[in-house]
């Protein structure tokens, strides 16, 4: 029984045949897709003519060869591949547009014999031998196939119907051009022009924070809190009802109080934030330094170094596990368990780090 193997792309092609050799039979590589969807004009001959209309037609869109590239030669070898074999196995991706890929050129070229499907996730010679040890039937995939065939409609549909219509609809009379909309692109260039925008409206703000300075035999050193479990938006005029202001932190400072644990003296003030996080690009960048340092743990760096010479630094182990609060020295980000996601009383969160 003579087969023809269709793969995705070359490497897959030059992979099998070194781990396979030609036991099962002729390997022809396509290179992505190889056919392409009609185009509206194509279709209905009155879509030529740009317009708000939904382009959508009674079926489905048909598929026509794709001309760029050395694509045509490619349909052109599996074309005539097609038709002297008794069975067909496709070797492309496994994933939903590498069963699109191959089915399509057999729908395409109306194939009506056998085919088996090689399912396999790396390209190394034993996974290869495996994948067609193990063939499936295709018509197990035919799920699969069918909704990327309902993801590839859909794009063509609404993305052709959107472009023309923002087009018509958006730009001034004699502006040349095209208003291009796309599912991934659109929301993307959204996303991209959110963020431009909160730049530009950023308006610097003067915050006040509570630091604790605890002092053993070996040293002291200073604390912050960040509630919610990162760094907030200090520096944001969004209008946020959590931001330090200077009564709510001078209040805590009071009530925070008592005498501290024996061996550690701990000092509460008032301080101003660094001139480094009176920016959207700082805050972000001050943000993956805290992320960074939730690696590492309370006997870390600067535990060994107030330690060393004075013991164990008296402030409670955090928990590294579930915690939705955290003070930050320095650099470095120490983590404390607090049962509440809201910022909470600086208070009663300062008082058990001093015990």
């Amino acid at each position: 029984m003579k087969t023809l193997i269709i793969t995705e792309k070359s490497s897959q092609a030059k992979d099998l045949r070194a781990a396979l050799g030609d036991r099962f039979g002729q390997i022809l590589p396509a290179e992505g897709h190889l056919l392409r969807l009609a185009e509206p004009e194509e279709v209905n001959a009155e879509w030529k003519r740009w317009s708000c209309t939904l382009l959508k037609p009674d079926g489905l869109y048909p598929t026509r060869p794709a001309a760029d590239g050395n694509k045509p030669s490619k349909l052109k070898a599996i074309a005539a591949a097609l038709k002297t074999c008794d069975q067909v196995i496709l070797a492309t991706d496994c994933d939903r547009e590498g069963q699109l890929i191959g089915q399509e050129i057999l729908d395409h070229l109306a194939y009506r014999g056998r085919v088996q499907r090689a399912l396999f996730t790396a390209q190394d010679p034993k996974t290869l031998r495996q994948a067609f040890a193990q063939l499936k039937p295709n018509g197990d995939l035919r799920p699969l196939y069918e909704a990327a065939v309902a993801r590839q409609q859909a794009d063509q549909i609404f993305n052709l119907s959107l472009t023309r219509t923002a087009t018509k609809t958006l730009l001034s009379p004699g502006v040349r051009g095209v208003i291009g909309i796309g599912r991934v692109k659109t929301p993307t260039l959204g996303i991209v022009c959110l963020r431009e925008l909160e730049i530009r409206n950023f308006r610097p703000e003067d915050y006040f924070e509570i630091v604790a300075t605890a002092t053993v035999a070996a040293g002291s050193f200073s604390m912050r809190p960040c509630p919610g479990g990162q760094p907030s938006d200090h520096g944001s005029s969004s209008g946020r009802s959590d931001r330090p202001r200077r009564g709510g932190t001078q209040g805590a400072a009071r009530r925070i109080g008592g005498a501290p644990a024996p061996g550690t003296a701990a000092v509460i003030r008032l301080a101003r934030p660094a001139e480094d996080l009176q920016s959207t690009l700082g805050m972000e960048r001050r943000q993956d330094a805290v992320r960074r340092a939730g690696a590492l743990r309370w006997r870390g760096q600067k535990a060994d170094h107030l330690s060393a010479g004075g013991g164990p630094v008296p402030v409670r182990e955090p928990n590294w596990r579930r915690s939705n609060h955290h003070w930050r020295t320095g650099s470095a980000a120490w983590f404390c368990p607090h049962r509440s996601r809201r910022a909470g009383d600086p208070a009663r969160q300062i008082r058990p780090l001093l015990r």
